[in-house]
């Protein structure tokens, strides 16, 4: 899976993990999939997704209070 090949990359490069994260988040506010959908495609429990979503939106608030 797509996570799976991000975090076995084994070079210590995260931007590749930072890169899949934003676009699993992005793609909950999208709603055009569902979480279980979004968690099987990634393979990623959907617990995660949706703290990644928090961070996202927690993150765009200071971007708009600046």
């Amino acid at each position: 899976t797509a996570w799976k090949a991000a975090t076995e990359a084994g070079n210590g490069n995260t931007t590749e993990k930072e890169s899949l994260t934003d676009k699993v988040a992005l793609a909950t506010l999208s709603g055009e999939h569902s979480l279980a959908e979004l968690a099987q495609e990634y393979d990623v429990h959907p617990n995660q997704i949706t703290d990644w979503k928090r961070q996202l939106q927690d993150q765009a608030v200071g971007v708009f209070d600046k």
